[in-house]
């Protein structure tokens, strides 16, 4: 099979997906990386996946590969492990870390079984030799996109959660809130109903309403909508500063 370094005759890999890529109405939706140097394997992965993923990327080397990592958002990846520059494999490490937290689809020529072992737990989503016949392309491409979307909205909640907690502790710094008014604030953004609050917080209707007359007095508001208003307004504050950290 034809190298992408060996073509230089050719069409311009660059030129060609920026034409193909122009030519489809693409949806925001996850980007995913593809990292081979066979220019034909390249067409086939990068045609299957435009119909499926909202952008789609390619590096031919190590190289490139990590520089899209830092310029651009990727949410997944398809990863070939012999490359001009280096092992595919060696990028599992970075790939699986909190900073990009990026599963790969990895689809090589036959390995050995240490490296396959060696790739367990390294947010590897499949592991395929090639060739790859079209149909087992497609609905791997497609099972990869759900899981990566899955994993997004996992984070995304995480994230949410952690953001809305920092919010509530510097709600409840500024106007003196005890850990069980705090308590309350939290639970009432997901249930509406006092009965239903009394029961999940182990205490009676009675004491709920004693602790939200005692966060109406301390932060001059004199409703529950009010108060997560209050919350979702320094949520915004918590979230500028979660994403800087």
């Amino acid at each position: 099979m034809e190298k992408l370094s060996d073509t230089s005759s050719k069409i311009s890999c660059d030129n060609y997906f920026t034409q193909t890529n122009e030519a489809k109405m693409f949806k925001p939706s996850s980007a995913i990386l593809i990292i081979e140097d066979e220019i034909e394997l390249i067409t086939l992965y990068y045609e299957q996946a435009a119909d499926i993923f909202g952008q789609v990327y390619v590096a031919t080397t190590l190289t490139e590969a990590k520089k899209i990592l830092k310029e651009k958002h990727i949410d997944g990846v398809l990863l070939d492990d012999y490359l001009p520059d280096g092992r595919g494999l060696s990028l599992l490490e970075t790939l699986s870390s909190k900073e990009y937290n990026c599963p790969a689809l990895i689809i090589t020529a036959v390995t050995s079984i240490a490296n396959i072992q060696r790739i367990i737990g390294k947010s590897v989503f499949k592991f395929m030799y090639k060739p790859v016949h079209l149909k087992e392309l497609q609905a791997t491409l497609l099972s990869f996109k759900e899981y990566i979307e899955k994993n997004r909205q996992a984070v995304e909640l995480k994230s949410k959660t952690e953001v809305t907690k920092f919010a509530l502790e510097r709600v409840s710094k500024q106007y003196g809130l005890t850990i069980r008014e705090t308590d309350v604030i939290e639970h009432s953004i997901r249930t509406k109903n006092n009965t239903d609050l009394a029961h999940q917080l182990f205490i009676s209707h009675g004491t709920i309403k004693r602790h939200w007359q005692n966060i109406f007095n301390k932060t001059n508001l004199r409703s529950k909508e009010e108060i997560i208003d209050l919350i979702a307004k320094h949520n915004i504050t918590s979230y500028r500063h979660h994403q800087a950290l």
